[in-house]
């Protein structure tokens, strides 16, 4: 009963739509988009891409000057002692042993 009432009701609300309604429920159209707006647009974007492929270009070369400092500025080791490749592997293997006791009998200490 309460559907026969609902479909009713359905067909009474359809036919007191007015035709200006009915219009508004009909799909729309896509609207048309005007292609002078679409190229002032693509302009638009082609010019922020060059203006960034510009301080890009910037910022590469900086870099590079950068790299290329550090590679040919050196460092200086002057003062500083240097520890030989065997020197390590003793101080490593103490450090290893350290606590046994054997540190000082398998590696005595380096003399300065």
């Amino acid at each position: 009963m309460q559907r026969m009432l609902a479909k009713e009701l359905i067909k009474m609300e359809e036919e007191e739509k007015k035709p200006e309604d009915l219009a508004q429920d009909e799909p729309k159209e896509p609207e048309q988009r005007n292609p002078l707006d679409l190229i002032d647009k693509a302009n638009e974007a082609a010019e922020r891409l060059e203006a960034a492929n510009k301080e890009h270009a910037r910022l590469l070369t900086i870099q590079e000057k950068a790299i290329i400092e550090k590679t040919l500025g050196g460092q200086a080791t002057a003062g500083v002692k240097t520890i030989s490749k065997e020197e390590k592997e003793i101080k490593n293997a103490r450090k290893f042993l350290e606590g046994t006791g054997y540190e000082d009998d398998l590696f005595p200490e380096l003399q300065n």
